[in-house]
């Protein structure tokens, strides 16, 4: 069995369940980051969708269409 990772919002409204490992991982150091969350880096991982499972908090995501 792949291994999960249980993650939430830090209100703990939206949960997440991730399954397997992240098709990628890296570091983003991009403008837009920075300035989003006010830090010179963070960590990144992206997940194929079937890899992903909504757990709660459906109506209280947005998305995000970055201006290409």
């Amino acid at each position: 069995m792949d291994k999960q990772y249980p993650i939430h919002c830090e209100c703990g409204t939206v949960k997440l369940m991730l399954t397997g490992s992240p098709r990628v991982k890296g570091y983003c150091h991009c403008e837009d980051c920075r300035d989003l969350l006010d830090v010179p880096f963070h960590s990144v991982t992206a997940w194929n969708e079937e890899q992903v499972k909504l757990e709660s908090g459906k109506d209280s995501l947005t998305e995000y269409q970055h201006p290409s």
